[in-house]
């Protein structure tokens, strides 16, 4: 297979990214309206995962926060603020199920497994920010060159 040519990457690239970022966003999404729709499930989980006994009423400012990051993230606004955030974020709550990580055929551990590539998804569109053109940073700042 043959390498592609600029023009080819320079309409491709923009592209791939974009879907990565909506469709990464709306996963997002899910969990965070889960913490408004559920908050008792969000404040399980920060105990259980996070060893952190969290009131459930602190789930809706947790909720909220993270809608709006997760529509930032899927219209790509303030990319390296937004896709910083989702990076660390979903790091610390991969870290956390790092004893599932290590037996994945446990019971429902494998499952577990599937927020790695997100964290590797993130960490992408953090380093190729830049040349995310459909997104809304993007476009305002379309005919801007990439940084290095």
């Amino acid at each position: 297979m043959a390498l592609e040519r600029p023009a080819e990457l320079e309409h491709r690239l923009p592209l791939a990214l974009a879907i990565l970022r909506v469709t990464t966003g709306i996963f997002f999404l899910l969990w965070a309206l889960e913490k408004l729709v559920m908050p008792e499930v969000n404040a399980a989980i920060w105990d259980k995962f996070y060893g952190i006994p969290l009131e459930v009423n602190l789930s809706y400012p947790i909720g909220i926060l993270n809608t709006l990051m997760s529509l930032a993230l899927i219209v790509g606004f303030k990319r390296r603020f937004t896709y910083a955030y989702w990076t660390l974020f979903h790091s610390v709550s991969v870290a956390s199920t790092w004893d599932y990580l290590i037996k994945p055929f446990g019971g429902p551990n494998h499952l577990f497994l599937a927020g790695v590539p997100i964290v590797a998804i993130m960490v992408a569109l953090y380093m190729l920010r830049d040349w995310d053109s459909l997104s809304l940073d993007g476009r305002r700042s379309a005919g801007a060159a990439p940084a290095s």
